[in-house]
Formats: C-alpha cells, structure tokens, sequence
C-alpha cells in the first residue's frame, strides 16, 4: 500500500475511533515515515478495546479510579463535571436484535447520552442531569425507553435504576443500586417492568434478611405446611383485594362479580391459608410472607444452579 493511502486509511480509522476528523498540513521537509509511525500509534491508542463504552463499562464495575479516570474522561471528551443518572436495562427476545443500535437510534435528539453494552442482554444508559431535575422526569425517560423496547422493537425489556447520581467517580455506586433495584424486582415485582432502588419497598427489606430468619417466619406463621394449592382464581383476588385496599365493594367492582361472591371466595382462602385477610392484620401477614416465600423460593434455585 502507497504511503498516501495508509495514511487516508489511517486518519479514517482515526476519527472513526475518536469523533474528530483529523488532517495532516504536508512541508516540503516532512519525513512521510515518521508521520505514519505517529498516525499508527494514535490508532493504537483508541483502538476498540480502549474505546469509550469500554472505558465506561469499566467505570460502572469500579476498575478505574483517580487519576487514570479523569485522564482517560478527558481522551473520550467527557466532561468531568457532567452529573449522570444511570438506567441498567434487561432485554430478552430476538437474539438478532441490535439493542445498543436501537438505543442510540432512540437517543439520537438528545443530548449527553451513553448506551454502554455490558453483554449480550444488559445495557446501561447513562444521562447527564441537571442539578435540579426530578426523579418523576428520570422516570418518565424510563418508560420511553421501555415502550420503544417493548412496542416497537419487540423485545422483554426491564429497566431499573438507582437513587445515586453524580459524576463518573461515582457511577460505580449508582450501577450497583441498579443492579440491585433489578434482582429485587425480579424476585418480588414479577408484573413490574421499571424498578426504582428508592421505591422497592418490602422487597428491599426482605432481600436483607438471612434465609434461616425467612425459614422461620414461614414456620411460626403456617408451621411445616405452607399453602401451596391457591388457583388463578384465589391469587386473582387476593390481588384484587389489596390493590383496593381492602375495600371490598371496590374489589367486587373491579372483578366484576356480586359482592356476595366476593365474600364467598374471600372465606375460601382463608380456609386454604388459615388467615381472614379482610383483617387488616391478618391481610399483613400474608402479604409478608407471601413476598418471604418467593424469597425463599429463589434462594432455593439459586443454589440448585450452583
């Protein structure tokens, strides 16, 4: 190859890797060979395993810290001083899907986004914040991103994200609250699709309680026998039951039966579970260890994988 062409080559090569276009001002006195050597070794440098997602993707697991961080921020023309809030986003379905394609395609108009691949089914997207902007637009941006994913791209997609935001020396922390936001939503909130660490409720409670502490609530509430024959129709209703508060005229309403039914299958489940939970105690009960058991219950094919 002509030294002209490898060094188009290179410069293309370049600002593929970098964003910039570069150009090189020829002198008459100029040594063709060393420019080369220098263009071969700027490639290297921004080759694809130091490119900006890699480098990003390290940050989020905690493998760089000051001062390489800020040095490397500064080659991938980040903006130390740029706050992020950081979306971990699941994605099951067509393995021939371009997620990250899809992602960026969807963020294109706005600015100070980063699609960071870290396997084949996880993404992060992170995006600059302002110093005031609320959790509920950080929210709304989370079910946009899901409805594209979902709707349109045809995929299973979940999103979570932590309550920590701030600069890239402490994306670490908010990936790992994610993570966390994630794992806790998918034992407890298996109808939920968009998971906030700061709004996980009991399931965050749970999750921090040792497995022989669970074991035993489950015995001291149902002894050696915890119910395990409620069909659709019993956890339908006691679904039902609690997101209406108890209240069962609104219930009733809701499932479109006679009040009178609804008692009926109320007394039912209380004889297959030993709780009336039209009692505000008993109904607390059950929703505790009901939450406990699928703890419990993941522990347990957890460490069948194993």
């Amino acid at each position: 190859m002509k030294q002209d062409e490898k060094r188009q080559k290179l410069l293309k090569e370049l600002q593929q890797n970098t964003g910039i276009e570069f150009a090189i001002v020829s002198e008459a006195n100029d040594d063709n060979e060393d420019t080369l050597v220098k263009l071969e070794r700027l490639v290297k440098s921004y080759q694809v395993s130091d490119c900006r997602e890699h480098f990003l993707e390290h940050v989020l697991k905690g493998e760089v810290v000051a001062p390489r961080l800020w040095q490397e921020a500064k080659k991938f023309h980040i903006d130390r001083n740029l706050e992020f809030g950081i979306y971990y986003i699941e994605v099951r379905g067509k393995a021939d899907v371009d997620v990250q394609e899809i992602l960026e395609t969807l963020l294109a108009s706005r600015t100070s986004f980063f699609v960071v691949p870290m396997d084949s089914e996880h993404f992060v997207v992170l995006k600059s914040i302002k110093k005031n902007e609320s959790r509920e637009v950080f929210g709304e941006i989370a079910y946009m991103i899901l409805d594209m994913l979902n709707t349109e791209a045809m995929l299973d997609a979940k999103i979570a994200f932590g309550k920590t935001n701030g600069q890239l020396d402490a994306l670490s922390e908010g990936y790992q609250e994610a993570c966390l936001a994630m794992k806790i939503g998918k034992i407890f909130y298996l109808q939920t699709h968009i998971f906030d660490y700061s709004n996980l409720g009991l399931g965050r409670l749970i999750y921090e309680l040792p497995i022989k502490v669970c074991v035993a609530y489950v015995q001291e509430v149902f002894g050696d026998s915890p119910p395990s024959d409620l069909d659709e129709e019993m956890i339908t209703t006691i679904k039902a039951f609690f997101d209406n508060g108890l209240n069962i005229s609104e219930t009733a309403r809701q499932l479109y039966v006679h009040r009178n039914t609804l008692v009926y299958r109320l007394e039912k489940i209380e004889k297959a579970i030993g709780l009336d939970i039209r009692n505000f105690d008993n109904a607390l009960t059950y929703k505790i260890v009901a939450m406990v058991l699928e703890y419990i219950n993941y522990h347990q094919s957890n460490n069948k994988k194993k």
